[in-house]
């Protein structure tokens, strides 16, 4: 089945996600997420591209970038064998470490590219990797608190100074909650997916003054309202709201 082909963004700007093949934890090791990041420093200086955002997971990482749509697939494919060809040397393996071409969305609008920025950062937070975002070292988080520039590039602090009066202001930006949904792996996709839903639904008891989950899932009329509005507000199924409440319930 052929690929869908990809889009050029209006901005040249695109969040990037490449996965580990398999769901293997390719960035495991502290030295590999170095490895990589060195990979990625050397690169940036070999290519006509602009990092905005990074965040190096154990299984995945994101990029936010800016590079010309005939430059970007260049410049991946870079980053990408080299990883693969050091990695495969270090741990005496053979085959493919990334699981097929890296995937790309078009950031296109000021709210898109801010919304993504704080969804990239938030990654290590999600899954306890970190406490606050610039507490993780292998995120671009690290580098606007300590205003240094080591992946990213000048313009992204110019696109900082644009949107907040402040440092404090930028934190605070992270601390809300994204409702949006980012190309993600599966695994971080349930994670973010179980949140909306488990926030949705705590206001909602408290605006409906209802004391138990178990009424939403039970009572008819108060079952269908709830499910319907959550349907709205997140964009969920009805079997994956009920799945994850269900799953949530069992876990209390």
């Amino acid at each position: 089945m052929s690929r869908d082909k990809r889009r050029e963004s209006g901005t040249g700007v695109y969040h990037v996600v490449m996965r580990g093949n398999n769901k293997e934890k390719i960035f495991d090791k502290t030295s590999d997420k170095i490895q990589f990041k060195n990979i990625l420093k050397k690169e940036l200086n070999e290519y006509p591209v602009t990092v905005f955002a990074y965040c190096i997971m154990t299984n995945h990482i994101h990029l936010m970038l800016e590079a010309e749509y005939k430059v970007l697939p260049k410049f991946m494919q870079r980053v990408n064998s080299t990883y693969a060809e050091g990695y495969n040397s270090k741990y005496d393996r053979c085959g493919h470490v990334f699981q097929g071409r890296y995937y790309s969305d078009c950031v296109e609008t000021e709210e898109y590219y801010w919304c993504c920025l704080r969804y990239i950062h938030n990654n290590p937070i999600k899954v306890y990797l970190a406490g606050e975002p610039f507490d993780y070292r292998f995120s671009s988080a690290g580098e606007y608190k300590n205003e240094t520039s080591e992946l990213i590039g000048e313009m992204a602090f110019k696109m900082l100074k644009t949107r907040f009066q402040n440092m404090d202001d930028f934190w605070r930006f992270h601390r809300l909650f994204e409702q949006k949904s980012f190309l993600d792996t599966v695994e971080d996709e349930q994670i973010h997916n179980a949140e909306r839903v488990r926030i949705f639904t705590e206001r909602y008891l408290f605006d409906n003054r209802i004391e138990e989950i178990e009424i939403l899932l039970t009572v008819g009329p108060i079952r269908r309202k709830f499910i319907e509005a959550c349907r709205r507000e997140t964009g969920l199924s009805e079997r994956k709201i009920e799945n994850i409440l269900k799953t949530a319930g069992k876990r209390d």
